[in-house]
């Protein structure tokens, strides 16, 4: 929701409410295209069929909840932050958009998604007058319950940027 000022206002919250955002190792693109590595370019030739294969019988699955089943195009469309930053106004996006993910055994698509959604926050960024910061942070000791875990340890490296953040604002 955060990343999504028109959600928020229809709930009744002024998006301007959202300082900053922390995103703790989860997905922020739930279409099929956003589980695969975007350098990948053979998914567009012998790997597409591949990738749609796997994300109906390993994602989706865990994703009904959100999405339905079989997934609804317009849900997951709604639900997929990074498909629709181009059309957000960056100026009411929060300040500081934080994501964390694990460096060890985390979900494989944490990483990417987290620096795609950097570069596109940065790449809109250049041409608006207002952007938010972006900072992505990887846990390297932590797999995907771990970076959840640490969150309740005063010294981790996520405590500390959620304090900095709190600091600044």
């Amino acid at each position: 929701l955060g990343l999504a000022p028109p959600l928020l206002r229809s709930a009744g919250v002024a998006p301007s409410a959202i300082k900053a955002l922390f995103l703790v190792s989860g997905p922020v693109g739930l279409r099929a295209q956003d589980f695969a590595p975007a350098h990948w370019l053979w998914r567009f030739w012998v790997g597409r069929p591949l990738i749609w294969w796997l994300y109906r019988k390993g994602v989706s699955p865990n994703l009904r909840a959100v999405v339905g089943s079989p997934p609804e195009p317009t849900a997951v469309l709604a639900a997929s932050p990074l498909a629709r930053l181009a059309e957000q106004d960056l100026a009411e996006l929060p300040g500081l958009v934080h994501v964390t993910y694990g460096g060890k055994r985390d979900f494989p698509f944490c990483k990417p998604q987290a620096k795609r959604l950097r570069a596109e926050l940065e790449r809109l960024g250049r041409s608006a007058t207002s952007a938010p910061r972006v900072e992505v942070l990887e846990m390297s000791e932590c797999d995907h319950f771990g970076t959840h875990w640490a969150l309740a340890e005063p010294g981790s490296e996520w405590i500390a940027a959620l304090q900095t953040a709190l600091k600044e604002s």
